[in-house]
């Protein structure tokens, strides 16, 4: 905690867990891949250290990915006795193994307000630091804790220890650049999945300014020339950055044989590509929307401390059987999958009607319904 007064910097008291950090939570991912292969295949990868590393190495991949996609594919070639490791981790999930470590993150924020004798309200600024606080949960919690107070972006979290704990208004409030970076992936194909598509390079597009969500505007524009070259720019239209790749003919590049087997199968497995998007946005919706509910009723400062024992139990039967079925039936078809979301609402929005009545109309968002857009991690 510091107090910063015209130019006098003052640590009042500081705090942490040296125990806790992003290791910990790839293990928990790791330790549920290696339970669910073992379930699959009868083999334990534990056995064999090369196998645990090279997972863990894409469990770390997965972990980064899930901060600003929905799921992820983790995939190891040949990980144990030639066989290939091919499993998707949706951030849901990811969120459900590491709930209550992500909780734990909060115990030294509380810690360092009771040394400092301030209150959650005396704070005027949040600074995140080290690379997991880009998880999104880990920034819902800290926005919750501080009563719906955004934490600043102005900085890198990898980089905020080197800026040190005194950082001056200016900066926080974006007035000194502080940049953000995009990578950007350049594939071919015809395929709505990327899996199925061929990249030919990635770039990176450096000092966008932070923004929330769907704010920054990237044009990205491919030219190829006479001799097949082919340039990919991309420029932040509110700021004028820009940056580009050029790919030749003999880098990466697929054959004119190639080019026409891809189309082909665009063409062949068309009705199956549209049929996969359906059923994998289904399946999202339904995860997002049973582990926000098993979230909130964990949760007593939420759900969890307004439902009585009865109606409680209730809704944590319906989310445990729930997240158990998409646990046994991931090949489920749409139309399964929006039937069982449709049940689990059944079961939960009477409850959350009678809450709403008794609380005369306060916090029923916060309780019920189906998240969308940027509140999908949250109920």
């Amino acid at each position: 905690m510091l107090t910063i007064d015209n130019g006098v910097f003052e640590v009042l008291a500081t705090n942490g867990d040296t125990h806790l950090g992003g290791e910990d939570f790839d293990q928990r991912v790791m330790e549920y891949f290696i339970k669910m292969y073992k379930k699959k295949t009868g083999k334990d990868l534990r056995k064999d250290n090369r196998a645990v590393q090279k997972l863990r190495r894409e469990v770390e991949k997965a972990k980064r990915a899930l901060s600003t996609q929905h799921q992820t594919k983790v995939e190891v070639e040949a990980i144990y006795e030639g066989e290939d490791f091919s499993e998707t981790l949706t951030r849901a999930k990811f969120e459900e193994l590491n709930m209550d470590l992500f909780r734990a993150t909060l115990k030294p924020v509380q810690k360092v307000l009771e040394d400092s004798d301030l209150k959650k309200d005396d704070v005027h600024e949040i600074v995140l630091v080290g690379g997991s606080t880009r998880i999104p949960k880990v920034q819902q919690l800290i926005k919750d804790f501080f009563n719906g107070k955004e934490p600043s972006r102005g900085i890198n979290p990898d980089e905020a220890v080197a800026y040190g704990a005194a950082v001056q208004a200016g900066v926080i409030s974006g007035e000194e650049n502080t940049g953000d970076i995009v990578l950007l992936d350049v594939y071919e194909g015809e395929r709505p999945m990327t899996k199925d598509n061929h990249q030919l390079g990635k770039f990176d597009l450096t000092n966008i300014p932070p923004a929330p969500r769907g704010v920054p505007q990237i044009e990205v524009t491919f030219e190829i020339d006479v001799n097949g070259i082919l340039h990919v720019t991309a420029e932040d239209k509110g700021t004028g950055n820009k940056n580009k790749i050029t790919i030749t003919n003999d880098q990466n590049r697929l054959s004119p044989e190639d080019i026409e087997r891809m189309i082909n199968d665009a063409e062949k497995f068309a009705e199956d590509d549209k049929k996969v998007k359906e059923q994998v946005e289904a399946r999202n919706e339904l995860e997002s929307y049973s582990y926000s509910l098993k979230n909130q009723i964990d949760d007593n400062e939420k759900l969890g401390g307004k439902l009585d024992a009865d109606d409680k139990k209730t809704i944590e039967t319906a989310v445990d059987e729930t997240i158990s079925w998409l646990e046994s039936n991931r090949e489920a078809s749409v139309e399964e999958l929006q039937e069982r979301k449709k049940d689990l609402e059944g079961k939960v929005q009477p409850i959350i009607g009678k809450l709403y009545k008794d609380a005369g109309g306060a916090g029923a968002e916060e309780a019920g319904g189906t998240p969308t857009g940027e509140e999908k991690d949250e109920l």
